[in-house]
């Protein structure tokens, strides 16, 4: 690890999210009431699903199903129907957050997480790549400006 640096881009945060009935299920009747349910994300590759395993096997619960998309707003819309739950950053729901069709897990406490770029310490860029660098770094910089302002 030492052979690598990171630039930081974007903080954020996983939460729990799902439709507001089965999120109301889990926050009165626990995990357990909602075993049968599925976990959606983006597949067995994807980091969230990683962690939602995990903080799963750690409450106990290892026998959920997993339902794998590859697009966000897949996620998002086979979750409004009611038929899963997910780990996802609190920016990727938060238009549906405060309209109501996506509920988050508020017992649960968000984990946090952190976007950014990885690159071989000591090994030079090419020029193409460090423009590429500050165009996102500039990107970002100016989201976080706007999210902030």
């Amino acid at each position: 690890m030492r052979h690598l640096a990171f630039t930081p881009l974007l903080q954020d945060e996983l939460v729990w999210v799902g439709a507001p009935a089965l999120v109301g299920l889990v926050e009165s009747e626990g995990w357990e009431a909602v075993s049968q349910t599925q976990v959606i994300s983006f597949g067995s590759r994807c980091i969230y699903q990683t962690f939602a395993s995990r903080a799963l096997a750690d409450k106990g619960i290892g026998a959920f199903t997993k339902m794998g998309f590859d697009s966000t707003e897949m996620l998002k819309q086979t979750m409004m129907c009611g038929m899963g739950i997910s780990l996802l950053p609190v920016t990727s729901v938060q238009k549906e957050l405060p309209a109501g069709t996506l509920r988050r897990v508020e017992s649960e406490p968000p984990m946090p997480l952190e976007h950014g770029l990885i690159h071989r310490v000591g090994k030079d860029l090419s020029a193409p790549v460090e423009a590429c660098k500050a165009h996102i770094q500039a990107y970002f910089g100016k989201e976080l400006h706007r999210s902030r302002g």
